[in-house]
C-alpha cells in the first residue's frame, strides 16, 4: 500500500540517525513510527512544544522518542559554523 511504502521511506531516511542513538531497536522504531503516524493531530505544535511532546511521550514511544529528541538537537542551519570558518 502507499501508506506502508511511505512508512518504509521514513524508516530508510531515519536509519543513519538510529545508529547514533544507543540501543535502538530498528523494528521497534518502525512499529512506533507507524503508531505515531496513525494518530490524529488536533493542531500543529510550535517551538518548544515539539520538544515537550517528545520528552513527554518517552513512555508511549520508548524507542522512537529518544531518536526524535536526538534529531531535534541537530542545527537547522550551518550558518554559524560557516561564519566561524571565515
Amino acid at each position: 500500500s502507499i501508506r506502508a511504502h511511505a512508512d518504509d521511506v521514513y524508516i530508510q531516511q531515519l536509519t543513519p540517525f538510529c545508529n547514533r542513538v544507543p540501543a535502538v531497536d530498528h523494528l521497534r522504531v518502525k512499529e512506533e513510527l507507524r503508531t505515531y503516524l496513525a494518530q490524529p493531530f488536533n493542531r500543529q505544535l510550535t517551538g518548544s512544544e515539539v520538544w515537550d511532546y517528545w520528552r513527554d511521550s518517552q513512555n508511549r514511544f520508548p524507542s522512537f522518542a529518544p531518536l526524535a529528541l536526538a534529531l531535534l538537537c541537530i542545527p537547522i542551519s550551518s550558518a554559524e559554523a560557516e561564519r566561524s570558518l571565515k
